[in-house]
């Protein structure tokens, strides 16, 4: 609900000529020909009505995206959080197999996990994966480690997290890098 400009500049010209006659000492306003009367006074009421509706609807798309940007910091922090209890839940050794006691926990955990996999969110877990520089995921410190040929990420602190090919969350990691007799060819982040 716009306001146009002559209904703009028609209460505009009202209320100024109004306030200027108030400025003139008694003896010389002009009442008869500026007073406003009871429909100018309506009118001024509808639209200053119309300037607050105005408004409250500019403001709706920043309340619209702070609820957006709330929701999806509650998503990845679910998401998140399933990861890390699923993780727990996993037998060592195994990829996808949960440890004998806690097979009636990890049923409905992982029924959660498909289903948000199902609805668009990929969790990327890049544990023991080789670490290429430039790769998205933060590097929280570079490890000498015995054992492997080049760099690899020891262990995902945060999973890295898509929506629908979006990034919501960027992964942090540990990265394992060769042990030259206790040193590594890197430094430490920290």
């Amino acid at each position: 609900m716009a306001i146009n400009r002559e209904t703009y500049k028609s209460v505009s010209l009202m209320i100024g000529k109004y306030f200027r006659q108030l400025a003139q000492p008694k003896e010389f306003r002009i009442t008869n020909i500026y007073s406003i009367n009871q429909e100018s006074l309506q009118e001024i009421i509808v639209w200053l009505k119309r300037i607050e509706i105005d408004q409250k609807s500019a403001n709706q798309p920043q309340t619209a995206t702070t609820e957006f940007f709330t929701v999806t910091k509650l998503l990845t922090e679910t998401a998140t959080g399933l990861w890390r209890a699923r993780k727990k839940l996993i037998a060592p050794g195994s990829k996808d197999e949960p440890i004998d006691a806690m097979r009636g926990v990890f049923r409905p955990l992982d029924s959660t996990y498909q289903s948000l996999n199902q609805s668009g969110l990929e969790i990327f877990d890049l544990t023991d994966q080789p670490y290429v520089t430039g790769m998205i995921e933060k590097v929280i410190a570079f490890e000498p480690t015995i054992g492997i040929t080049g760099e690899t990420i020891k262990e995902t602190i945060k999973p890295t997290i898509y929506f629908r090919d979006q990034l919501m969350q960027v992964g942090e990691v540990i990265v394992g890098t060769v042990d030259l007799n206790g040193k590594s060819i890197r430094k430490n982040i920290n």
